[in-house]
């Protein structure tokens, strides 16, 4: 059945190519480079981000696209004008000919999606005047709160409010790391804050590593970093980094955190890593926590990590294709892209459902309606990873798997249900 498969598999990729659907990523991918002379008014970070995020919807929307019309409009060609009873009666089974449709929809579909992402890198690579380097982020494996007299506090909510007299800080500590690595960089942003109601730009800290023989070393501010750098008026003194306010919604790795380099000798013979922040003006007000510091080193050049998040954001349009299948063995071309459509605009919209849900203002059949869409419906929000590479963050094959161990049952569910379907049809 393998062999049978792959020529399908083929055969509808041939197909696609001579109806011209090569043209939709090249379309997408002209649509992306029309923004970058938009973005050239804006700073350099900014325009980076967004056209990063440009280039990841257009090509999701790319896959959706393809992988609604590409399987439905085949199989169901197939089956009105008879293909089928040439097919089925050699040695290729109902489920090899429905998988090769699928498999030969979702490699158009990640054709595609990495030729628009590919362009997209290429337009902020142009853009930044160079190819981005992302980086990989670690997260603190424990957050204490550093009070005026040195003691440290843990932190069970994993949020702290610093106020009152100057001393006070946070420290991170850091576990499973490289202790012969000397590319890590410490990352570090805040929400500040004044306690006499004034417009504060930036708060002047002093951010320290732990060394192993239990002193205490300043960290020097990477000089390419555009956050964290003392404003013309400084004059603290012990003061390494002036942190402005960032909310969660700022995660941009390369443009939100201040930047330290990491000394050579700083992590300990069991791969643990402590990093300390003390706010030094008691005029101040900061809040901090587990997610205001992490560890990063370069992963890699942004092209890669463009192709790593299109085989994770693939994902969706495997779902949807198998939808189209599934529907398409029962219906016509419109009815089964109109299904594919709807479940696609229901997954990426499940989270309002979850707002709604919240309220708890609902009748009870509604209520148990909603949540039974909630359990039946994909959510398509995990698979994305836009945002990570919109915030320069690495797109590993760890977030590759999540995305499809996300969907892998209801794509299974889809597939078994159009081959059901298609095995009932008398042809």
């Amino acid at each position: 059945m393998l062999g049978g498969t792959l020529a399908v598999a083929g055969l509808t990729w041939r197909e696609a190519w001579r109806y011209r659907l090569w043209l939709v990523p090249v379309l997408a991918a002209a649509v992306v480079w029309a923004f970058v002379g938009h973005a050239a008014t804006a700073e350099a970070g900014d325009a980076t981000r967004l056209l990063t995020a440009i280039a990841s919807a257009a090509a999701g929307f790319c896959g959706l696209l393809l992988a609604a019309l590409v399987p439905a409009q085949q199989l169901t060609r197939d089956i009105e004008q008879r293909i089928v009873l040439t097919a089925f009666p050699k040695p290729l089974p109902r489920l090899g000919w429905l998988l090769g449709r699928w498999l030969g929809s979702l490699l158009i579909a990640g054709a595609c999606m990495a030729l628009v992402a590919l362009a997209g890198a290429a337009a902020v690579s142009w853009r930044a005047g160079g190819i981005p380097t992302l980086r990989a982020a670690v997260p603190a494996s424990a957050v204490f709160r550093l009070t005026a007299l040195g003691e440290a506090v843990p932190l069970p909510h994993g949020v702290v409010r610093l106020a009152g007299p100057a001393g006070d800080g946070v420290r991170w500590t850091f576990s499973g790391l490289d202790p012969a690595a000397d590319d890590y960089e410490i990352l570090v942003q805040a929400q500040v804050s004044s306690l006499d109601a004034d417009i504060v730009e930036s708060v002047p800290v002093q951010v320290a590593v732990l060394l192993p023989d239990g002193r205490q070393q300043p960290l020097l501010l990477d000089p390419r970093s555009p956050y964290g750098r003392p404003p013309p008026d400084a004059s603290m003194p012990n003061a390494n980094a002036w942190l402005a306010n960032r909310s969660s919604e700022r995660r941009s790795l390369a443009n939100d955190w201040a930047r330290f380099a990491l000394p050579p000798g700083s992590i300990d013979r069991q791969g643990q890593l402590t990093v300390q922040l003390t706010r030094l003006d008691p005029r101040s007000l900061l809040q901090l926590g587990r997610e205001q510091a992490v560890l990063a080193r370069p992963a890699g050049p942004l092209p890669l990590h463009a192709l790593r998040a299109v085989l994770a954001e693939l994902a969706t349009p495997a779902v949807i294709a198998a939808a189209a299948l599934a529907v398409g063995a029962i219906a016509g071309l419109p009815v089964a892209a109109l299904a594919a459509f709807t479940l696609a605009f229901a997954g990426h919209a499940l989270w309002t459902v979850h707002e709604v849900l919240s309220w708890n203002e609902m009748s009870r059949p509604l209520t148990r309606l909603l949540d039974l869409l909630v359990r039946l419906v994909p959510d398509f929000a995990v698979t994305g990873q836009g945002t990570r590479l919109a915030s320069g963050e690495a797109v590993g094959w760890a977030e590759v798997g999540r995305a499809w161990a996300a969907v892998l049952p209801h794509l299974a569910a889809l597939l078994l249900l159009g081959w059901w379907m298609l095995a009932r049809r008398q042809v």
